[in-house]
């Protein structure tokens, strides 16, 4: 009964016999009409006592039947550890020894008013939406953290960068620490970054390759292939000249191209110590490249 009563405290409208059923009514008129045909669901409270009842199990096969039609919805409530019935038994119940009494009420409120309980949907981590930056790399953090270290490259004041200065650097993307340090490892593995590591956990980006600046700034929009090609016909029609930089172009860039262009074997060059190259040759196949391009 007190069950009932907190029930009804709570907005649901109960059927019990002893509220019900008055002397003189008929006690299955009113239980199988009254009570469980006008009832959208069924709750059964289970006892090792009630389990056992007559009525309790007319009542319950009646329940079963209305569920298994489709008109019902049933909320088992064990009480003392009673054994649930066989027909119940695929059911998710409610547990007065391990909810408690106000656990009970408040869960089959939920049930019955179709309640959420799971905390709302927040916003995804910064670094699953940044459309803005170049694709780089498919995984999202790596992407991130890839085009932090580009970024820093770039500079003209860049140094090493170490993993302390790197989570500073990757903090308004949510990236945690240890996302940060598996970041790291995957493009250090995979030869994206120079990586060294020093004591006690911590490591230092070194920079990048040549390869992954380049292919860094043309995902960001900048002519590579046309800066190499007019960096190298500059040199072709003027071999031996010093090279400070081109065009309006960024210094990282036009160093990166000039050590890939000698990779390639097209020149060979010295940099010297005020940081400029000079170019002391360049290759045939440089020249008749340059001439094949018109």
């Amino acid at each position: 009964m007190p069950f009932a009563v907190a029930l009804r405290t709570k907005g649901i409208d109960v059927w019990v016999d002893q509220w019900e059923i008055k002397a003189g009514d008929s006690l299955v008129k009113k239980v199988f009409t009254g009570g469980i045909d006008d009832a959208s669901i069924f709750i059964v409270v289970l006892s090792p006592i009630s389990v056992t009842k007559p009525w309790v199990s007319e009542e319950l096969d009646a329940a079963v039947v209305r569920k298994i039609e489709g008109s019902c919805k049933i909320i088992p409530v064990v009480l003392d550890g009673a054994e649930v019935p066989a027909p119940l038994k695929h059911l998710l119940w409610v547990s007065e020894s391990k909810q408690g009494f106000d656990g009970v009420v408040s869960e089959v409120v939920r049930s019955v008013f179709n309640l959420e309980t799971k905390p709302p949907l927040g916003a995804p981590p910064s670094y699953m939406s940044m459309d803005h930056l170049a694709a780089l790399t498919p995984n999202g953090i790596d992407n991130i953290v890839l085009n932090v270290i580009v970024d820093h490259q770039l500079d003209p004041r860049h140094g090493g960068l170490n993993n302390e200065t790197m989570v500073e650097k990757v903090a308004p993307y949510d990236i945690s620490p240890e996302a940060l340090t598996e970041s790291v490892s995957v493009l250090s593995e995979r030869g994206d970054i120079k990586l060294q590591r020093v004591s006690g956990g911590a490591w230092l980006v070194m920079g990048i390759p040549d390869c992954t600046l380049l292919n860094a700034l043309q995902a960001r929009g900048v002519d590579v292939g046309g800066i190499e090609k007019r960096l190298l016909a500059s040199l072709v029609n003027n071999p031996g000249q010093r090279v400070s930089g081109f065009e309006d172009c960024d210094p990282e860039l036009v160093f990166a191209l000039l050590r890939s262009l000698e990779a390639k074997d097209l020149i060979t060059g010295t940099k010297i110590l005020d940081g400029s190259v000079i170019v002391h040759s360049v290759s045939a196949s440089a020249s008749r490249y340059i001439r094949q391009l018109g």
